[in-house]
């Protein structure tokens, strides 16, 4: 393809055109340049020109899903965060199953719309959950359009959530549900299973048994308080590097998370909740080697994947009946603990703090989740405040006296629970 020339044209038109002579059909071939300088047009052009002769430049029209997608994966998702990349490859995956295409150009603004119905209709995805998607999707194809692999990115309606849906797919659970998942450890860690018939109590369990059951206490204890989502949990190390790992050096302990472990790819130091650091506070220093939450089931050194990890604090929640969502049905899993801590948090800090705490990239989704999200527990604040300044001359909700008193058992029983 050597005798492939780009010359640059002024069609009279906003932007300068390049053009060359398709030595295979004769046809003259044009794109703008995208700018009015002839100087930046000529550098452009040549960049094309050399595009060509090496091969590279295929037709827009022509590209197909599968080239664009190894593009895609080895230029731009390698660059990213682990669990970014994973999940843009899950959703590529999910096009292929239900709207498979040749060539990228076929996946169009139809194709994308029938794209959001399987999903919301085979694979019973909430409105959430399909939105997530097709950002990753979107953003995929806007970087093929950039480097000339796709002519326009289709448009697409991106979901909203139905009328009447709830923001959380749980919620947050109580300190009673959060006690009886912790009775079921030994039926669903030690598969020791109360005999209901038994006139006798049950035998105690062995030395093995017993330091499981403690551990995974420990361990859940340990979600209860600090908020982590699961995948932090699992990674989290007292002294292994490339991991979330814990500074107990300064006056305040401390979280300190690598920039490969988040979305921004930025090292973050951030503050944790003082039940938790007494916590961690609490292991001997010569014991604090390892990762912090040990959850092996027999093994305390085996370090688990995080599927096998959820699925058990799950079957932790089906046992105990914790239902956190009617339909679907839905028992209590670890992002529950995490709920729960925010909402205890968002009536005892300010919304900026919390979001530290809560460790969200933007504050609109600390305010949209946690912060004014109980209208009764907003409406005890105020009229307690109005009973604190002008005494309690309203005959409702019992003000001040009330709200006070079960904002301090709250905070009394969370901060001596073990």
């Amino acid at each position: 393809m050597s005798e492939i020339k780009v010359t640059v044209s002024n069609y009279g038109r906003k932007f300068l055109y390049m053009r060359y002579k398709d030595p295979l059909t004769g046809k003259n071939v044009a794109k703008s340049t995208g700018t009015a300088s002839m100087k930046e047009a000529v550098k452009i052009a040549a960049k094309w020109e050399a595009e060509l002769q090496e091969g590279r430049y295929k037709p827009a029209s022509k590209v197909t899903w599968q080239e664009f997608r190894e593009r895609y994966e080895t230029e731009v998702l390698t660059s990213l965060a682990p669990n970014t990349a994973l999940k843009a490859c899950g959703v590529f995956n999910a096009v292929e199953e239900l709207v498979p295409v040749d060539k990228l150009a076929k996946l169009d603004a139809a194709q994308l719309s029938r794209f959001q119905k399987r999903l919301r209709e085979e694979k019973k995805l909430a409105e959430s959950t399909i939105k997530g998607m097709l950002a990753h999707l979107m953003a995929a194809l806007s970087w093929g359009k950039g480097v000339d692999l796709l002519r326009e990115v289709p448009v697409v309606t991106m979901p909203k959530r139905a009328k009447g849906g709830k923001l959380m797919k749980g919620r947050p659970i109580t300190l009673e549900e959060f006690e009886r998942l912790l009775s079921k450890v030994p039926e669903v860690i030690c598969n020791i299973k109360p005999d209901p018939e038994a006139t006798n109590p049950p035998a105690e369990p062995n030395a093995a048994d017993l330091e499981t059951i403690q551990r995974w206490k420990w361990n859940l204890r340990g979600l209860w308080f600090s908020g982590l989502r699961l995948g932090e949990a699992v990674d989290l190390s007292w002294d292994e590097s490339g991991h979330i790992t814990m500074d107990l050096t300064g006056t305040f302990p401390m979280l300190v998370i690598p920039g490969d472990k988040q979305k921004s790819g930025e090292d973050q130091i951030l503050p944790i909740a003082p039940e938790f650091g007494e916590m961690l506070l609490s292991v001997p220093a010569d014991q604090r080697t390892g990762r912090v939450f040990k959850f092996g089931r027999r093994n305390a050194n085996s370090n688990p994947k995080l599927l096998a990890v959820s699925r058990l604090v799950s079957e932790l929640g089906t046992k105990a009946a914790v239902l956190v969502n009617r339909k679907p049905v839905k028992y209590a899993s670890a992002h529950d603990f995490r709920r729960s801590f925010g909402e205890r948090w968002s009536t005892r800090v300010m919304p900026a703090t919390l979001q530290q705490m809560m460790r969200h990239a933007d504050i609109s989704t600390t305010m949209k989740f946690y912060v004014g999200a109980d209208g009764q527990k907003a409406a005890a604040e105020i009229y307690a405040a109005f009973a604190r300044q002008f005494g309690n001359t309203s005959t409702l909700g019992n003000t001040s006296e009330k709200a006070d008193s079960e904002a301090s058992e709250e905070l009394t029983q969370d901060q001596t629970h073990e």
